[in-house]
């Protein structure tokens, strides 16, 4: 009896319609499943350089061991597939309710290959697999799309992912949405829409057998109760924040976004004549007394959110304005210059239902603003449209014109190094970009050295699940010395020389210690992907135990794990996992084209320019000592310190010597060092 897993993996050919099933058990336990599971069918399904939209380049989603197990936070969805436009390694993921629907449907992963001679849509209940004509669903947005797709079979209670106008048009920032949810960056939407591709609805009512109930209620219990101690005490800080805004004192909302360092998106805050005062409006105590009646609602399944306090994204429904992720409106603000609520909330939901990755639009925005005002470009070169840093026009014209392909937009569809490779090398350097994805620089690299190491080496770039910026100490130490608290300085010196071996890596601009603190928020991160764990749960319950990967956490979800399987997986299992995965991403990415050190960089720019303004006004990186970090980044994996790649004997260590010799017969293995 296999418990936890379906122990089934669904094929769907959108080519020749066939539809198969093929057993999950030989992969699951060497990398139990969801991201994990994925890179390894990544791997086995594709040819070295295999065009992104080849129809039979596949999109595979997968889910972990905990997704559906009753266990709180056990809800995500992990879609993996070739970057487009670049070819590379992509995975995405969200929470929501599809997840455990498809779990409950039968199924640990589904695998996409061909494309439809229609638009399609594919309808799974349990065992019955359709695939049903989406030509009236073409042209939909990701709003109307799961509706009408409910009303057409009869059922409120299915759950829908999907892409729209953007991922038609194969944009290379459309996203896959679901429930406001959306697996974003990469050119996701784009691969789908290739397909022909428009929706997969599922419904699922065979449930999911798990190896040991009490346990994992227990465990839950022991969540709600650590829970409750968290949310005390930050409640507590609310109140603090309250009274600190009441009394017209500096709130910690402003504080925290001063230590990201990256009010203006590299061009300077104070020139795009924006203040603190234009941030403090994204602070949820001030957003919700500007915009009356937001609340927040649309939690995932077996999310606790209730806890106003978990480190969430915060989604917000705002009356006559829809719904949006109040965690990234302070992004929008610095990095389209403008304090306008009603044009940034106009933008997020143009951008949801469209389909079309936020990040990725605001950087290309915020870009384009930046030549504007330098410039580089005139209006001409924006069909007209003059981008002024803040303009409304200029905002929400360039997302409709990127969406629908039109005028300059369809140039930027294909991805923003196009148009700036078009308008020429002062344009290209200012794009903030690697190997033309866009990055988000949410935190800027010249302070957090940590940020521009996971940028450079993480197998996808700059997300929040390769750094978070941000951690314990960090937040801890700014504080303490900004309000002269000597003994928060010396807890946050404390914890970061207990979990990093250095005092020095509780301050972001420092080099010692930092190739220990992105291995282990990988890790963490990676934990949470391949069981199908919420990151954000652990992080809102757990705080700086989550992000620093202790062995506590380590245990509880090999615990979890166990729980829900029957599978006696211990903590170093479970992170040797996380380990393998990783590999065989970094691998999979060396096969098809990457460099490694080469190309394990981060955007010029950032090398050569100097903070303009801003608390940390005049930092910037050691370009030596960020190679020095990189050698001490890769010897922590087992790969090759001088090229970056993983060794032989790494990948044999982790059952991968197909892979091992699959890069020696493509010449890219590094060569055994004699004694």
């Amino acid at each position: 009896m296999i418990y936890g897993w379906t122990n089934t993996i669904l094929h769907i050919d959108l080519t020749s319609g066939k539809i198969s099933k093929t057993s999950s058990k030989p992969y699951i336990r060497e990398f139990l499943g969801g991201r994990g599971v994925n890179v390894k069918l990544l791997y086995e399904l594709t040819k070295p350089g295999q065009n992104p939209l080849d129809p039979q380049s596949p999109i595979i989603l997968g889910w972990g061991p905990l997704v559906g197990s009753g266990i709180i936070g056990g809800n995500q969805t992990e879609i993996t597939f070739r970057t487009y436009p670049n070819g590379l390694y992509g995975t995405a993921n969200f929470g929501g309710q599809l997840g455990p629907e498809m779990k409950f449907a039968g199924y640990d992963h589904v695998i996409i290959t061909g494309r439809a001679s229609k638009p399609t849509y594919i309808y799974i209940e349990n065992d019955n697999i359709e695939l049903r004509d989406a030509s009236g669903l073409w042209g939909k947005d990701t709003f109307e799309t799961p509706d009408l797709i409910k009303e057409e079979i009869g059922d409120p209670d299915i759950k829908v992912l999907c892409i729209g106008p953007a991922g038609e048009k194969l944009v290379a920032f459309a996203s896959i949405e679901h429930n406001y949810r959306a697996a974003a960056g990469h050119g996701a939407g784009a691969i789908m829409g290739s397909k022909n591709l428009k929706a997969i609805a599922v419904r699922g009512t065979k449930g999911i057998k798990v190896y040991d109930a009490e346990k994992i209620l227990q465990i839950n219990e022991e969540l709600v109760n650590r829970g409750k101690e968290v949310g005390e005490k930050k409640l507590k800080e609310v109140e603090e924040e309250i009274e600190r805004r009441r009394e017209g004192k500096e709130t910690n909302w402003i504080v925290k976004r001063k230590l990201g360092a990256s009010i203006g998106n590299l061009n300077g805050f104070s020139e795009a004549g924006l203040s603190w005062d234009d941030i403090e409006k994204t602070n949820p105590i001030v957003f919700k007394e500007e915009q009356k009646g937001a609340q927040g609602f649309y939690p995932c399944y077996a999310c606790p959110s209730i806890w106003r306090w978990l480190d969430c994204p915060w989604m917000v429904k705002v009356p006559g304005d829809g719904v949006m992720v109040l965690g990234c409106m302070s992004w929008y603000v610095y990095r389209m210059y403008t304090s306008d609520m009603k044009t940034l909330l106009e933008a997020d939901m143009l951008m949801s239902r469209y389909g079309l990755d936020h990040q990725s639009i605001m950087g290309t925005i915020s870009w384009l603003m930046q030549i504007y005002d330098k410039g580089i470009i005139s209006a001409k070169d924006t069909d007209g449209i003059p981008m002024e840093k803040g303009s409304r026009e200029a905002i929400l014209t360039t997302i409709h014109k990127i969406a629908n392909r039109e005028g300059f937009g369809n140039i930027l569809a294909d991805g923003a190094l196009a148009f700036a490779q078009k308008l020429g090398k002062e344009a290209e350097y200012y794009l903030i970009h690697k190997k033309g994805l866009l990055q988000s620089v949410s935190y800027d690299y010249r302070v957090h050295v940590n940020r521009a190491l996971s940028t450079a080496v993480d197998t996808r770039g700059d997300t929040i699940r390769s750094s978070s910026g941000l951690f314990t100490p960090t937040v801890m130490y700014f504080k303490g010395t900004h309000y002269n608290n000597p003994e928060l300085v010396r807890e946050a010196l404390r914890l970061a020389k207990e979990a990093y071996g250095t005092e020095k890596a509780a301050t972001p601009w420092e080099y010692e210690g930092v190739e220990n603190l992105v291995r282990m928020y990988q890790d963490f991160c990676l934990a949470g992907d391949i069981t199908g764990e919420c990151i954000f749960v652990f992080r809102g319950i757990y705080e700086f135990k989550a992000d620093s990967f202790q062995p506590e956490v380590r245990e509880l979800f090999a615990n979890m794990v166990s729980a829900a399987t029957g599978v006696n997986i211990t903590a170093d299992e479970l992170w040797r996992i996380c380990n393998k995965v990783i590999t065989l991403e970094r691998a999979w990415n060396i096969r098809e084209g990457h460099k490694g050190r080469e190309d394990d960089t981060i955007p010029r720019r950032l090398l050569e320019e100097r903070l303009p303004d801003g608390p940390f006004k005049g930092y910037t990186l050691n370009k030596e000592k960020l190679e020095e970090l990189k050698s001490r980044y890769y010897a922590l994996r087992g790969w090759d310190i001088e090229t970056g790649i993983p060794t032989r004997e790494t990948l044999e260590k982790y059952n991968l010597k197909d892979v091992a010799d699959d890069l020696e017969k493509l010449g890219k293995l590094p060569k055994t060092k004699e004694a």
